[in-house]
């Protein structure tokens, strides 16, 4: 959130967000969801982050500035608790971040359409769907 928030303006490659040409500080990031609603004081909502290595669209590196960004909101280290890879699929892996209210998900030589078979069951289950 913060980076590609223009409305119905289309998200074009070439620009400076898609192409993973812009970098916060994980407090930078937090604090731009935290400023949408400032009067909030309520819980925020768990998050699940989703990246292809090869993503035309959304250059991989904004994966990182996501786990940044939740991981301030939820008030855990950026580093993973754990990961498995395999996970949902083969050539994907898994990182859990603190209790597990933040997870991202990174697909070696995926693009940028999801979910991928065999991917769904993982974003049903984080959701409780």
């Amino acid at each position: 959130m913060g980076c590609l928030s223009r409305g119905n303006a289309p998200v074009f490659p070439a620009d400076p967000c898609a192409a993973g040409q812009v970098s916060r500080t994980a407090q930078q990031w937090g604090d731009r969801v935290r400023q949408a609603y400032p009067g909030y004081s309520g819980p925020y909502p768990k998050m699940q982050l989703w990246h292809g290595t090869s993503d035309p669209v959304l250059n991989y590196t904004n994966l990182n500035e996501e786990v940044k960004q939740w991981t301030n909101i939820h008030s855990y280290a950026q580093t993973a608790t754990t990961t498995s890879n395999g996970v949902p699929r083969q050539n994907w892996s898994k990182s859990v971040y603190g209790s597990g209210l933040v997870e991202s998900y990174t697909g070696q030589g995926s693009g940028h359409g999801l979910p991928e078979s065999g991917t769904e069951a993982s974003a049903i289950d984080f959701f409780g769907l």
